[in-house]
């Protein structure tokens, strides 16, 4: 795939306060490159996160929005969409983006159940060459699959442990010490004699 990352630098709104009176937003800026290739996508790992608004800055200085309300979670209160991975496409964005300037990604959460949300590891993708699948999508999807793997790989993990754990207990159990013998054999005997005496 011939196509790569473009450079960016991300500032992050103040830590909001308790009321949610402050806007949580991610300002994203793209480095001064004549050589750049143009952009095809930020993408990124949402943290219940419930929904986005893009705005970009024009020379003036005034915010211009260029995409409203990209929805990530599909319920404020639900797990669903919390933590997956996301891209915003510049196919997605109005006539009034232009290339290169800043971007401020509102973010926002109405449910109060979630003390933090925020969106993590982004990174802005560069056109690639025609392919089936789009960089920004490989990006999703190799995010997903790797989470898939690391996943997996912590289930087989834990069966081995589980299943070493079971064979050094049944290695343990053929190699009692006597006392534990002795133990069973007078719990045997006991029941013994109190079977003769009901039999008596």
């Amino acid at each position: 795939m011939s196509s790569a990352e473009i450079n960016i630098s991300c500032a992050f709104s103040p830590k909001k306060d308790s009321v949610r009176s402050l806007p949580v937003y991610v300002d994203i800026s793209f480095t001064v490159d004549a050589k750049a290739p143009p952009l095809e996508a930020i993408v990124f790992q949402n943290y219940y996160v419930y929904s986005i608004t893009v705005v970009q800055f024009t020379k003036g200085s005034t915010e211009v929005c260029v995409l409203e309300n990209k929805i990530l979670m599909k319920q404020a209160y639900s797990e669903t969409g919390a933590q997956q991975s996301f891209f915003i496409h510049v196919s997605e964005l109005n006539d009034y983006y232009v290339e290169g300037l800043p971007l401020r990604l509102y973010l926002f959460q109405p449910s109060c159940l979630w003390n933090l949300y925020e969106i993590r590891h982004i990174r802005a993708v560069s056109k690639s060459a025609p392919q089936n699948v789009s960089l920004s999508e490989y990006y999703v999807r190799n995010s997903i699959q790797n989470n898939h793997t690391a996943t997996i790989m912590g289930e087989m993990r834990t069966l081995a442990r589980r299943a070493y754990l079971r064979s050094s207990l049944k290695s343990n159990g053929n190699q009692q010490s006597p006392g534990v013998h002795e133990t069973d054999g007078r719990k045997a005997s006991a029941k013994a004699d109190i079977r003769k005496k009901r039999k008596e």
